[in-house]
This record gives C-alpha cells, structure tokens and sequence, in this order.
C-alpha cells in the first residue's frame, strides 16, 4: 500500500479559488477510485475542512492542519517570543517545524501539492507540484508587490524541491521553461510534463433547463483584473448603442469582490446597467443551467492557464467568442470566434456577429460549433486524467533514490549567482567537525544599499542562528560551522531583497538579494562545492 499525502491547505469555501478548486478535488475523487489499495491524506485548512468531508471513502481522510489563530494578549505575544528566544540561544534546544513534525508523522510515501508550493516539506519524501500559470510575470501591476513575491516564491519553491512538475497546458509548460531560461536556472525537461485538465461529460439538453434569462451571452469568471470585466463592458456598451433595437444581455457570474463593486459603478456611468447582469458566486448546476440556455461563451480574458469553460461551452454544442491569447488558441484550435481581448470595438464586431446569428443560414459558425463539440470530447472523463497523474506518481515513487538521506541537496541559488529570499541546504551526518563557508557579495548599484542575512541550523537537538548585515559595495565571507547530525542550513534575506524589473534595472522578474561567489561545505581539509 502507497500513502500520499495532497495538500489541499490552501483551498477556499466557495469559488475564491477559481477553477483550481473544482478541478484538485476531482483529481482527488478519481484519484481514490483509481487506487482502492493506496491510502490518501489530504492536509486542509479550517476554512474548508468541514466542506471536504465529501471526499471521505475507506481509503482518503482529512487532517485539519491549519487551524484558526488564537487572540493573545500583546503581552502574552511578547512574553512568547521572549521564551522562545531564551530556547534558541540559552539551551540550543529546537524541535523540527509543525508542517516536518506534521509529514513526519504521517510517514508518507510522496507529498502532491495540487496549488503548487511545498508547504510541508521534509528530505525523504518526494514531491510532485502542478503550475498552472505565471500569470505574476506576464502581468506584474495585477498584483501588489507581496502578492508577486508569494507567487513567485511558490513558484521557485516548486522548482527547487518538487521533484516533478505537472503543468496544466502547454502554454503553461513552455512558460517555466521560458521564466527558468530567463533566470538562468534549468529545469530538468524529464521532471516536467504537461496533462491537461478534464472535465465530466455534460451533454446538451434535449429539454432546456429553466432560466430567467433569455438572450444572453455568458461570462463566468472571477472578478480578477486578468479577466478583463471592464474591457468587456466598455465593449457590450459599444455594441448596446450601435445597436438599440437588440435586446441582448450579457451575465457575469462570479465571487463578489472589491472589483465587482468598482465595476458596477462602471457599468452605471456606461448606462447598461439593465443590460449586464452579476448574479455573484453560483451553485454548479446554476451554472450548468446558465451554459445551457446562453446563446453564447463570451471569454476576453487576459490571461489563462487552461480555460475550463472553453471546453464546458463547446460539449454544450454553444459559440465560444474568446481572446486569442494565453492558453486559449491552444484549447479552443480553430473553433472559436476571436478577438483581440484589447481591443473593445473588435470585441463589439464579435459580439455583433453571435447576436444577428442565424443558425440556419450560417454555415461558418455552425461548422465551428459541431467541430468544437468534437475537439471538446478529448477533454472528457476525469478518470483519464486520474489516471495520466497517478502514472507519474509511480514513475516519481520508482525513480525516488532509496539513499536520499545520504546525499547534500541545496536549494535557492540561481546559476548566475544571486540568491533569492532563502537558500536551503540539507546534509547528512557525518563522524567530522564541519562548516559551511559562503561569500556573499552586495553590488554597489544595489537599491536597497543594506541588506540582512540570517544563517540558521536546524536539527532534532540544536538550533544556531547568526545575522549579518552586508552593506552595497562589501563582500563577506561567513564561515557557519554546522552539526556533525543529520540538518538543515537556511540562508535568509532578511531585508534587502528587490526586483530589478521594478528598479527599471532590465526585464529580470526574480526577488534577489545578493551575489553569492562561492558556497562550500568544508571538512577533514576536503572542501565540496554546493553551487553544484
């Protein structure tokens, strides 16, 4: 018997996370049916524990992980972290983290993260992450600067510990490979692969489903700036005064959010308020009934990893308007209409087109329904794609080195030299005293002119943290001497690290810190280079 653990920690009630969520819990049901011998853990948040209760079988249990935060006193807090300190520099005593304890544990065969980052991490045990996009890279002003650096951490901490990556589209794919070029950093094209997301088969209704909408188009999507709403609107506003005499609607079901309130006001400024319709989030059969009875997909989105609602709208035999961009020309081939989701008054065309559409006399769209219908049928039977990711599991069980435990593996240096916010590095035990030897350099141009450098280890009986402060134009040789047990050394900038994109210093999109020149793990005057 198999025993994998699947962190679905980050999954949210609702439809925050997007279709993400619909499609990591299929795989999961799939996944449990395909493999009745294995055991499956799933990791959850408090958040959704209650509402994953539907995945339970003989074979699949949720741990509740991530629990909510008790309210402390400021002074309880303070007198917390107090003690704490006095552990770590007193008595040297320290315990693994909560997420290693927590895997430890379980004692698990291999770790899927279905959102991509390893949160619970440890050396023995193999790890598979899916990418669904780098949307953060393509479009840097959607985000603050925190939620870049998350994602983009996420990303590199899949890179570095997964040992396999699943990517959602082929689009996707050649996007990390293109960010990891861009980085200098090479990804292993044998540990990376593409299996496209499937969905369960709905076919047209003989007998429509009730609706207390007629005329409609569709666009079911979150209120995110990549999905271009208010492009959209400006676009329907276009056609809706070009046009009066249409009596056309168009309805955006998704999670309400803080854009969805800015985007109504559009809407009334634009004076189609009537004739746009947000229903906010609804149920999986709503939606069902929405795609059943709409005369049209309309998709302008920015950006896509995949696009589920491609393939949901062509197996309902319906025309699919989308942008010609992303992931979707390669979901979509030559059976959709296109636009460029840029521009409104081509939207507007497009939007003319589906509306004086006559199905008897239109041949053109016609044939495009009854050939994406047929391309859409590739992407049916989730029990497919069950079957494509538990493939790889076995593939990644097989190739997992028995003597993991014995080897030095380092993450978090990129192979031009620069470190980003964390370098890790993992090493066996060994009978000899021992050190890890580092120099770092910070540039003279570097913006932040001071950065922060925290060197810790950690292992089940000791714990030793040193800080230094490495100022623009300074080079400065750590020599950190390490335990002679089995532990982990992380390097972390503390303060200091930047974006040279966002400092107007080229097209690098990474957080970096500093310049590492060398890196070495010194003993018994033998010295092993950890940059490779």
């Amino acid at each position: 018997m198999t025993k994998i653990v699947i962190d679905l920690t980050p999954v949210l009630p609702g439809g925050e996370n997007g279709g993400a969520k619909s499609f990591a819990l299929e795989l999961v049901k799939q996944l449990s049916i395909l493999a009745p011998q294995d055991e499956f853990i799933i990791l959850t948040s408090y958040k959704s524990h209650t509402e994953l209760s539907f995945l339970d079988t003989h074979n699949v249990s949720r741990i509740c992980t991530v629990l909510p935060q008790k309210t402390q006193s400021s002074f309880r807090l303070f007198l917390k972290k107090i003690i704490s300190y006095l552990k770590r520099c007193l008595f040297k005593k320290a315990a693994p983290s909560a997420q290693e304890k927590k895997l430890n544990q379980l004692k698990p065969d291999l770790l899927f993260c279905p959102f991509t980052a390893p949160f619970y991490f440890t050396l023995n045990i193999p790890i598979i992450s899916v990418i669904y996009d780098l949307q953060y890279l393509e479009y840097p002003y959607f985000f603050s600067s925190y939620e870049q650096q998350e994602r983009d951490g996420h990303f590199r901490s899949a890179c570095q510990k997964a040992d396999f990556l699943i990517c959602i589209s082929e689009f996707t794919r050649q996007a990390v490979s293109k960010a990891n070029a861009n980085h200098k950093k090479t990804y292993n094209p044998q540990k990376i692969t593409t299996i496209p997301i499937y969905i369960t088969k709905n076919e047209p209704s003989e007998i429509r489903n009730s609706s207390k909408y007629e005329n409609f188009l569709l666009y079911p999507a979150n209120f995110w700036p990549h999905k271009n709403h208010k492009m959209l609107f400006i676009a329907f506003s276009i056609y809706c005064k070009s046009n009066p005499q249409s009596t056309l609607k168009l309805i955006c079901p998704g999670v309400s959010n803080e854009n969805q309130l800015m985007l109504t006001a559009a809407l009334e400024s634009m004076q189609i308020q009537n004739r746009v319709i947000l229903p906010g989030y609804v149920s999986a059969k709503e939606l069902h009934t929405l795609f059943d009875t709409c005369k049209a997909l309309i998709y302008p989105s920015l950006y896509e990893g995949f696009g589920i609602p491609i393939i949901e709208a062509m197996l309902l035999k319906k025309p699919v308007l989308c942008s010609k961009i992303a992931s979707l020309p390669e979901i979509a081939k030559d059976f959709a209409i296109y636009f460029d989701p840029r521009k409104p008054k081509e939207i507007a065309k497009t939007i003319e087109e589906i509306d004086f559409w006559n199905p008897t006399n239109s041949n053109d769209i016609q044939e495009k329904i009854q050939l994406g219908y047929i391309n859409a049928q590739q992407y049916v039977g989730t029990e497919k794609m069950a079957a494509a990711y538990y493939s790889i599991f076995q593939k990644v069980l097989n190739e997992s080195p028995s003597s993991t435990s014995q080897k030095i593996i380092t993450h978090g240096f990129f192979e031009d030299g620069w470190i980003g916010k964390e370098v890790v590095v993992h090493y066996p035990p060994s009978k000899h005293l021992r050190s890890i030897e580092i120099t770092c350099y910070c540039p003279a141009w570097h913006p932040k002119k001071k950065i922060h450098i925290e060197i810790t280890e950690k292992n089940n009986v000791h714990f030793n943290n040193s800080t230094y402060i490495l100022e623009a134009g300074e080079t400065y040789t750590i020599n950190h001497p390490i335990s002679t047990l089995k532990s982990t050394l992380t390097l972390t900038i503390k303060k200091g690290i930047f974006r040279p994109k966002s400092h107007n210093m080229g097209e690098d999109t990474r957080w970096i810190g500093c310049l590492c020149k060398s890196c070495e793990m010194i003993f018994d005057n033998q010295r092993i280079n950890l940059l490779q």
